[in-house]
């Protein structure tokens, strides 16, 4: 795209950037690449990657934790051109695979919120199915994991947990809350053959549209692979 740029960035003020796009706010926790989509020297999207949340991801993706990262934000303000996600992505992947030695990116979309995931089959990335179902809690607006209530690093509960369980027990108190079960699209792009071969699941039936599930919806046991077949996934 002619006049943009990606970098690699260390700046925190791509958190605050974040939060004000993504409808699941900033990145929990630290996010381990950030890159800035730029215009002019002027932030016009950000892509974030990480461990995933679950040991269970990698396990199912890669051969060590180190191994697999997930997409878990790419925002981009709305007067970018059309194709400025999938170049913030191709820019992502092409710096990971030439700097790291990471496997594999997995990533999400959440029919709920309207996501096919349509920018991630424009940059190549595989449609496996659906995730196992879980529990988010909705305040307002505000959206979230019931994980990210407990989350801890070297023992001791985060300050943004500790944060939404009081948020969560105050609107409890209210009966401002609600529990809802979510499953999101996975997709994964692989950067490289993992060094060992990952066991193969198979996929109920095919229908035009949409995902399908695997036959173990478990993320404990959903264990896929490059020979698994392929679907196709409504485009909005």
């Amino acid at each position: 795209m002619k006049g943009f740029t990606v970098e690699l960035s260390d700046s925190a003020s791509l958190y605050d950037f974040v939060a004000s796009l993504h409808y699941k706010g900033a990145v929990f926790g630290r996010a381990r690449y950030r890159f800035a989509l730029k215009e002019g020297g002027v932030v016009k999207g950000v892509a974030m990657f990480g461990v995933p949340s679950s040991p269970n991801v990698w396990k199912a993706h890669g051969s060590s934790g180190k191994a697999v990262l997930e997409l878990q934000r790419l925002v981009c303000v709305d007067d970018t051109p059309p194709n400025a996600e999938s170049f913030l992505i191709g820019a992502c992947l092409r710096w990971l695979k030439d700097n790291t030695e990471v496997e594999c990116v997995v990533s999400y979309a959440d029919p709920e919120q309207g996501h096919r995931g349509t920018v991630y089959k424009a940059s190549n990335f595989k449609l496996l199915g659906r995730s196992e179902p879980r529990r988010e809690i909705v305040i307002g607006d505000l959206r979230f994991d019931r994980r990210e209530m407990y989350r801890k690093v070297a023992g001791k509960t985060l300050p943004k947990a500790i944060e939404l369980r009081t948020l969560y027990e105050e609107a409890k108190r209210s009966g401002n809350v609600r529990v809802i079960l979510s499953e999101k699209l996975v997709y994964r792009y692989q950067l490289r053959p993992a060094p060992v071969a990952l066991p193969e699941v198979r996929f109920k039936g095919k229908r035009a549209g949409d995902a399908v599930k695997p036959i173990y919806t478990n993320p404990f046991r959903a264990i896929f692979s490059e020979s698994s077949p392929q679907f196709s996934c409504g485009i909005i």
